[in-house]
């Protein structure tokens, strides 16, 4: 830590760090959920194109745009004085549409996913459907009957926030920062 307070060059990697296989499997994940988070998110691009205008050109996609930096490649290669094979990409997170950034997004992917079942449940759905109805005043009104509290903690709340109001929940609730995990908080 001191090397790190007075500046000097500091590297550190984490002794706890897994391969992603052992991380999944803890987690209780597996490649159904992905899929069916993947088919989820397709369904509900029609309403992102609908309520939010952004996300037209993405197909209402919530995906970070990808932007070269070959100059960032050759300052490297220059200061180093090696080579480096490839391209360097930034993945601009901070230009998600709706969100702006990536955690946000699994906030609002977690509306969704509460939404739709809600509305799957009360027969107003079907997977079938073209979710962009779900932007109509009979689904604002199906949803102002319910609640959702969202904690986050950063600041994803706030558009989570926004989220939340867009599908016409009455309250929200955020930054829940004693419900860390553990994890989080070391």
């Amino acid at each position: 830590m001191k090397d790190l307070m007075s500046m000097r060059p500091t590297r550190w990697f984490n002794p706890q760090v897994k391969t992603a296989a052992k991380g999944l499997a803890e987690v209780g994940l597996g490649n159904v959920d992905i899929v069916s988070a993947a088919e989820r998110l397709k369904r509900v691009a029609p309403y992102f194109i609908e309520a939010f205008p952004d996300t037209h050109k993405t197909g209402g996609i919530l995906e970070s745009p990808l932007t070269a930096v070959p100059v960032f490649k050759h300052q490297l290669t220059k200061r180093y004085d090696v080579s480096i094979p490839g391209s360097f990409w930034f993945k601009q997170d901070s230009h998600l549409p709706i969100s702006g950034s990536i955690k946000a997004r699994g906030g609002i992917y977690e509306v969704l996913q509460h939404a739709e079942a809600l509305a799957i449940k009360a027969g107003k759905l079907s997977v079938t459907d073209n979710y962009a109805k779900l932007y109509s005043g009979e689904f604002k009104q199906f949803f102002s009957q319910y609640s959702v509290a969202v904690g986050s903690t950063g600041n994803g709340k706030g558009k989570m926030n926004s989220k939340s109001n867009d599908e016409t929940y009455n309250e929200f609730i955020g930054e829940l920062r004693s419900a860390l995990r553990t994890w989080q908080k070391k």
